[in-house]
């Protein structure tokens, strides 16, 4: 996998989570809130095709929260993108694709 350096789009930060017109800084989320948030949002939102959002996750890009986070102002994800190829013993495929 880290053969393919295309892999890694670098490193990605927010202060804060927005939903319904509002906004909420991630050093006051609940553990509820802080798993869901980045379920939805650095994860799932890579599987559906980006349109009207500046986020850099989505159309195969997904954010993963690379450290243990602590009371840290900012949350660091590292961005995956999962359209790219590697190589398996069956020849190459994407990273989406290796369930398949």
């Amino acid at each position: 996998m880290l053969r393919n350096p295309g892999i890694f789009k670098g490193i990605f930060t927010t202060k804060e989570f927005k939903y319904d017109r509002r906004s909420k800084a991630h050093t006051d989320f609940s553990t509820a809130e802080f798993a869901y948030a980045h379920t939805v949002t650095d994860f799932l939102q890579g599987f559906v095709k980006k349109k009207y959002t500046s986020s850099p996750m989505g159309d195969g890009i997904i954010g993963l929260i690379p450290s243990v986070n602590s009371d840290k102002s900012t949350i660091s994800r590292i961005l995956i993108d999962l359209n790219q190829k590697v190589l398996t013993r069956f020849g190459e495929k994407a990273l989406k694709d290796l369930n398949d």
